[in-house]
């Protein structure tokens, strides 16, 4: 197989801040497989969360990319292959995966949307993603989200004052938000803080305490009044 797998690093438009960190790039692993005129691409992002870096990245594609089928359209072999080598999933198995996806549409002779057999018309909408700022920031970078056609925004929070920061928000932007503290807070803190979002309303809060912390999660799931 003629593979290569290179890093690239990508420079954010502005600083991409959470609860743990803040980002100014981004790297991503690309891998591609070229067989005759055939190009076939995939791509991950390794995750410090889960202990992923760029140059895990890079081994676990090469070590693992035999998982591909001599056919190209006998995805389900591939998928047992990498269930077997990536029994949690990951970034190295996302890249194989979407890789197999494009060369077998491409065998198949169709777009991917079309080998998929996603529906046409408008795809579902997308969440826009508000890193930790000051209040003022995010609300304006959520007016330019929603002026750019987005109704949906993702808000990071763990860090400052996450009412002010709602209240300036929901000042520039009426569509649904969601927000993700990444685990930034403790099981006995979460039900307060998320019961002071109630007014801004939220549809959901994503991964509010550790996610190894089940007896929390429930604690706090049945004391939530959001999902």
């Amino acid at each position: 197989m003629n593979v290569t797998v290179r890093t690239l690093e990508l420079h954010l438009a502005v600083p991409f801040a959470i609860s743990r960190a803040t980002h100014t790039t981004k790297k991503v692993v690309l891998v591609e497989l070229r067989e005759g005129d055939r190009v076939s691409r995939g791509e991950g992002v390794p995750d410090a969360f889960f202990g992923e870096t760029p140059e895990s990245l890079d081994r676990d594609i090469r070590s693992a990319i035999d998982a591909l089928s001599e056919d190209p359209l006998d995805l389900a072999s591939v998928n047992a292959a990498l269930e077997r080598r990536f029994p949690h999933g990951g970034a190295a198995c996302c890249a194989i995966d979407v890789l197999a996806h494009d060369r077998a549409a491409q065998a198949a002779g169709v777009t991917l949307r079309d080998f998929l057999g996603l529906a046409g018309g408008e795809p579902p909408p997308t969440s826009f993603t508000i890193g930790i700022a000051e209040p003022a920031v995010m609300a304006e970078r959520a007016a330019r989200a929603a002026a750019d056609g987005f109704t949906v925004l993702k808000v990071k929070l763990g860090q400052g004052d996450a009412v002010a920061a709602l209240s300036a928000i929901r000042e520039r932007f009426s569509g649904t938000i969601r927000v993700d503290p990444n685990a930034a807070w403790s099981a006995e803190e979460a039900p307060s803080r998320i019961a002071a979002l109630v007014p801004f309303e939220i549809e959901f809060v994503e991964q509010p305490i550790a996610p190894d912390d089940l007896d929390g999660l429930r604690r706090v799931h049945a004391s939530s009044p959001l999902p």
